[in-house]
């Protein structure tokens, strides 16, 4: 592997935090269509307690919670944190804002309705990502929803060296260890967490300006059994 897409876990949350800082990341102006979707069609089987796992600087945590859903959200990034609970403060809307990962969720079984999961849980390798899942799963209670969004193998947005792993997993340019995924690795992760597929999987691409390419991301929402 290329010296210049070597890994550093320790540095993730710094990666982040510029990130964050840079405006590289979309604020709640630009929520996610799938999940405007999922509302209209099955409010009242989301239930109350929902968790955004990666919740940023609020794209969709500020209008869910607008919305008066009781929402919980948690990420690595105390800056991103920061931003989202000032942001709270101004629309004077309360805030259950968690520092963790998603690989320890701290919180306890079967505690939420509905988890999202928007652009957050790809990160790592697939044994990893498998973790992130079965975290997923404990802190969901029976018969709720997860709607996952994810990098498609598609996608050619990112510069990558792919890494010795599972389907496509790769470095990008800043470091960042993440996996693209085929539809059949969506299923296979449903199937080994007892999930059922209530949506999808549903591929979207979005044209992007040359040099780059095209943006392709998963949507599916899963169903705990």
């Amino acid at each position: 592997m290329s010296n210049a897409f070597m890994i550093n876990r320790d540095l993730w949350n710094d990666l982040w935090d510029d990130r964050i800082r840079s405006g590289d990341l979309k604020g709640p102006n630009s929520r996610d269509k799938y999940l405007v979707e999922f509302i209209k069609q099955r409010r009242e089987e989301m239930g109350k307690q929902l968790l955004d796992i990666g919740c940023g600087t609020g794209r969709n945590y500020i209008p869910l919670v607008e919305e008066g859903f009781d929402v919980t959200g948690l990420d690595i990034s105390p800056v991103g944190l920061q931003i989202l609970k000032e942001q709270l403060e101004e629309k004077r809307l309360s805030a259950k804002l968690v520092m963790g990962k998603s690989s320890e969720l701290p919180f306890d079984s079967d505690s939420f309705d509905f988890v999202l999961a928007h652009g957050s849980l790809h990160f790592g390798t697939w044994n990893e990502i498998e973790n992130n899942f079965a975290e997923v799963w404990r802190v969901m209670r029976p018969k709720r929803y997860f709607l996952f969004e994810v990098r498609s193998r598609n996608d050619a947005t990112k510069i990558t060296q792919r890494m010795d792993d599972k389907g496509y997993t790769a470095i990008d340019f800043t470091g960042l260890l993440m996996h693209f995924f085929t539809k059949e690795e969506l299923l296979e992760l449903a199937k080994e967490n007892r999930f059922d597929i209530a949506m999808g999987p549903i591929e979207n691409s979005r044209p992007r300006r040359p040099p780059m390419g095209d943006k392709f991301q998963w949507y599916v929402v899963f169903r705990k059994a």
